[in-house]
């Protein structure tokens, strides 16, 4: 997603949906503690995302095949957002919902009729 970035290790993403975590390919459950921008910035620089941020798209914006070379984050704000990877799996995330993307994941990512305000954590700043 241009705009769209946080960490995780390959191959896992994690989505946390309707206050539970799901893991879209394999891997460990991933929380967090807080659930304000300030708070959450905190934790994703203690995790070592060097560049925390808030971000806004508009209506049914799209996303076309990418990848990212670092991990990115991100926790939806408001409005919704469905990502789709290249293995098939997809995940339709909303208000609450907190998903990392590792590197190297191909996937393609649609915003929602409301538009969505995110908040996002880069491993590599200017990666999204």
């Amino acid at each position: 997603m241009s705009r769209v970035r946080k960490l995780l290790a390959p191959k896992e993403l994690k989505v946390r949906n309707a206050g539970r975590f799901m893991n879209v390919p394999p891997g460990p459950p991933f929380t967090h503690s807080c659930d304000t921008m300030k708070g959450f910035e905190k934790e994703l620089k203690d995790e070592g995302f060097v560049h925390v941020y808030e971000w806004t798209d508009k209506p049914h914006t799209k996303y076309p095949a990418h990848k990212h070379r670092g991990k990115v984050s991100f926790y939806i704000l408001k409005g919704s957002i469905t990502m789709n990877f290249e293995d098939g799996r997809a995940a339709n995330l909303k208000k609450g919902d907190h998903m990392k993307v590792p590197m190297g994941v191909t996937h393609t990512a649609e915003v929602g009729p409301a538009g969505c305000t995110f908040i996002v954590g880069e491993e590599i700043e200017g990666d999204s």
